[in-house]
């Protein structure tokens, strides 16, 4: 390649290379009153330690905290508070009441057994609920064995609704414990009007679709379930049919098309009264039956978040069924991130600092070479950056773990970088040219690189199936080594080749000098 148009491409690689920072890196600016520029890096969904979140506490009810309980009792006359005293039974920090009607202790005071048995089944469906919902941070822990604590990041936010208003519907609806049933006219179905039938006799899953930009969710049914459907609709086909012929003939008839409710009882949660309004059930006629599934059309506008979190809900019950407990939901608390309200300010400056270190260290080091490592390292910061951002739509949370994986790779990417340097000065100490050199470095070195990243992928994907809980940690490092292993092996030899043809003295390019030259200069 000739210098002219090294030149030439090494300038438009130089402009695209800044565009793309500003899309990636560029700080916050305002654009006008109400609009601003955000870059990519500031559009991460960010974890709980970079940014706090949201709890609250699931307590059987029956069971009151240590603060409520001394709250209580501080504001009942004397004789009251003795009775409210003797009524609870202390268990850690938790106060459980002695009412049978509970049926949490015995009258000893002690767990029953059966309690016990029932509140982890309900903390196990739970705690599977938050994973299903997608969220990449999240906690579900248990606190004094008979009470939940969960914890949910502040960047969980919908089309709707801020933060703190969604973490509030999720908190609320994943809370629900009661049971879903089909009805037809008001009454149980028959394949469900059994002591031992469960809604998982006839409905496989629900699935939320959408069409048009508009989301819709569709009920899979078992053959049980689908034989149900297909008589449903028959019967409102026929009921129509004699309808028509009725009026056709001036006469009366008493045919009538009905629905099918799939009723949450009336416990149902505040979110799923929320969505259905003043209803606790989900009407669907038969128009919306399509072959062996339903098809439950939504409004517009519906939060496609709120329709994932019934699904959620609805999927859980068919896979646990119901429980025998209700949980009471306590005040929604926030928390600020590791290092407080700094945290990702202070990490941005650290991150910065390293990336500029690296980038002095590789032009003292290898001459003009080492501009080819700031290219490559900056190349992977908008890879890496743009890729977060665009995973952080859904897929995962950016948390310290997210950041420790980005500067392992920046780190790895250049060090590698010296060890090829270093490989093209060995060449070129053994008395070959320049051109000689460079090839033969970057030949010696290419398999050892290779093998590195392999072990690394390989490394990278165990972690990713084997460690279900750092699942979203375990995709950012997959990331990650992709991205050094695109950067070392393809990248920076392509910006490497269009440098060294626009250098006039390939021997100050990499900062080469022989011996004897430097005899002659003594």
């Amino acid at each position: 390649m000739g210098k002219k148009k090294s030149v030439v491409l090494m300038t438009l690689l130089t402009i695209v290379m800044l565009g793309l920072l500003f899309l990636a890196a560029f700080p916050s600016i305002p654009v006008s009153g109400i609009a601003h520029w955000n870059a990519a890096v500031m559009q991460f969904d960010l974890g709980m330690d970079l940014n706090g979140g949201y709890y609250a506490y699931y307590y059987p009810k029956g069971v009151v905290s240590e603060t409520d309980y001394e709250t209580n009792v501080s504001m009942m006359e004397e004789d009251k508070a003795e009775e409210y005293a003797a009524d609870y039974v202390k268990h850690g920090t938790l106060y459980i009441s002695k009412d049978a009607e509970y049926g949490i202790v015995d009258e000893e005071g002690k767990i029953e057994p059966e309690f016990l048995e029932t509140f982890n089944k309900a903390a196990e469906a739970i705690s599977a609920r938050y994973a299903d919902k997608g969220l990449a941070d999240f906690s579900v822990s248990v606190v004094d064995d008979i009470a939940l604590r969960i914890q949910l990041p502040a960047s969980e936010t919908s089309k709707n609704y801020d933060a703190a208003t969604q973490a509030s519907q999720i908190f609320s609806s994943f809370a629900f414990t009661d049971t879903m049933t089909i009805k037809k006219g008001g009454e149980v179905i028959e394949e469900l009007d059994g002591d031992d039938a469960t809604i998982a006799d006839v409905l496989k899953s629900v699935k939320v679709k959408t069409r048009y930009e508009a989301a819709y969710l569709e009920f899979n049914f078992t053959d049980l379930g689908k034989e149900m459907i297909k008589a449903f609709v028959e019967e409102n086909e026929t009921a129509i049919e004699e309808a028509e012929a009725a009026t056709e003939a001036g006469t009366e008839t008493t045919a009538e098309t009905t629905t099918l409710e799939f009723d949450f009882g009336e416990n149902a949660s505040a979110f799923l009264r929320f969505f259905l309004g003043d209803k606790t059930a989900l009407s669907v006629t038969h128009e919306m039956v399509n072959g062996s599934t339903i098809e439950y059309a939504l409004a517009e506008d519906a939060d496609i978040t709120m329709v994932e979190t019934l699904a959620v809900i609805m999927n859980s019950i068919i896979e646990y069924g119901d429980f025998d407990l209700e949980f009471e939901i306590s005040n929604i608390r926030q928390f600020e991130a590791v290092a407080g309200e700094n945290t990702l300010v202070w990490l941005y400056v650290v991150l910065f600092a390293v990336l500029v270190a690296l980038v002095a260290f590789g032009i003292v080091k290898m001459g003009r070479f080492g501009i080819v490592s700031a290219y490559t390292s900056l190349s992977y910061l908008v890879i890496t950056s743009l890729l977060f951002a665009f995973g952080s739509s859904g897929v995962f949370v950016v948390t310290i773990g997210s950041l420790a994986a980005f500067l392992f790779g920046l780190v790895l990417v250049n060090v590698l970088q010296y060890y090829i340097y270093n490989a093209i000065k060995k060449e070129f100490s053994l008395g070959k040219t320049v051109e000689s050199s460079v090839k033969g470095g970057y030949k010696k070195t290419f398999w050892g690189i290779v093998d590195i990243y392999a072990v690394l992928f390989l490394g990278s994907l165990l972690f990713l199936i084997g460690c279900g809980g750092f699942g979203a940690m375990a995709s950012q490092l997959v990331i990650c080594v992709l991205t050094a292993a695109f950067c070392n092996l393809l990248w920076a030899r392509g910006i490497n080749h269009v440098l060294l043809s626009a250098s006039k003295d390939k021997y100050k390019y990499y900062r080469l000098v022989r011996e004897d030259d430097e005899d002659d200069d003594e």
